[in-house]
């Protein structure tokens, strides 16, 4: 049994990937979040909850997990970025370091990370996710096609199942 550490669980895109987890029987859930978890995820998963930044938290959240997929962060979009760009890079970045130092003292076997909003993509074409990290055009749209045969016709789908390590 794998048990794995959801670092943000309790916000919009951890608790969907906390849903997706609990589906799956070769998965036990830890959910670790500063905000209260809501009340089918504690009777569904373990839940820590305190402050990540800390090396101490980090640990005590990773303690005993094979896997770790860390979504915590201050988020807002870039409205929020421009107003406190200093505060959301230190806090996000102790967040990181911390999480990720955890892991690696507790040799977790894989750790996954979201940094920046993306759109994961598939080719049917090719059958590959392509996740769109690049430039958008001035009307927000991303550029269309495969990013390794240019076909069009990629339409978003998120990741079928959580990969195995």
């Amino acid at each position: 049994m794998n048990r794995v550490l959801v670092t943000g669980g309790a916000g919009t895109i951890g608790a969907a990937v906390v849903r997706r987890l609990l589906r799956d029987p070769d998965y036990e859930v830890r959910v670790s979040d500063q905000r209260e978890a809501p009340q089918w995820m504690r009777e569904g998963c373990e839940v820590h909850t305190g402050d990540l930044r800390l090396l101490d938290e980090a640990r005590t959240a990773t303690q005993g997990c094979s896997h770790v997929i860390h979504l915590a962060a201050i988020v807002g979009g870039i409205a929020n970025f421009h107003k406190l760009p200093h505060t959301l890079t230190e806090v996000n970045n102790a967040l990181y370091n911390a999480i990720f130092r955890a892991a690696l003292d507790e040799d977790v076997e894989r750790f996954q990370a979201a940094w920046k909003a993306s759109r994961c993509e598939v080719c049917f074409a090719h059958d590959i996710y392509l996740t769109r990290l690049g430039t958008r055009d001035r009307a927000c749209r991303w550029p269309p096609g495969c990013l390794r045969c240019g076909r069009t016709g990629v339409r978003p789908r998120p990741p079928a199942r959580f990969p195995p390590p």
